[in-house]
């Protein structure tokens, strides 16, 4: 089994709410941050790196924590790190298979901007398989995940949030 290790620096976390979200009677939730260095002692081909993540990540299930990293790490090593070899991306009507397809589109679509997503909510789980609620650029998104027993995931799906 691999072993990541993630080295907490620092953890902010704020709640603030707008005038327009006091008319709504919503909050808006300003997410965790925290300093990590990650690092795989199984695969010396990974840099150890430093990142911030965006959401706290306590209690996350390995997958998802992995792409919250690989994600916010910008770096595409750490992303497919993510995944099984034969995974599976759906991006709303998009499907990518494997590992080199993700990649292919992950430089063009994910990388470039991974310092923008940001983990939520859990809104459903259960064995290997978690839907959540994530922030992404300037909309919110579902993002279901199923993964193996190694905690990679086999398939992702992404879909707007209503």
């Amino acid at each position: 089994m691999e072993k990541i290790f993630i080295l907490l620096i620092s953890l902010i976390v704020g709640l603030s709410c707008t005038d327009d979200d006091k008319k709504d009677n919503e909050t808006t939730q300003e997410l965790a941050e925290e300093q990590v260095v990650v690092g795989d002692s199984t695969n010396t081909d990974l840099p150890n790196i430093t990142i911030t993540l965006k959401a706290d990540t306590t209690g996350l299930p390995t997958a998802i924590k992995a792409y919250q990293v690989g994600a916010n790490s910008e770096n595409i090593e750490w992303y497919l790190h993510a995944f099984t070899d034969d995974a599976v991306m759906v991006d709303v009507s998009r499907e990518f298979k494997g590992k080199e397809a993700i990649r292919t589109w992950a430089n063009r679509e994910v990388i470039p901007s991974g310092q923008s997503f940001q983990h939520v909510s859990i809104l459903e789980q259960s064995q290997g398989y978690a839907k959540t609620l994530v922030n992404w650029l300037s909309w919110q998104a579902h993002y279901y995940y199923w993964w193996n027993e190694q905690g990679k995931i086999t398939k992702m799906s992404l879909q707007y949030a209503n």
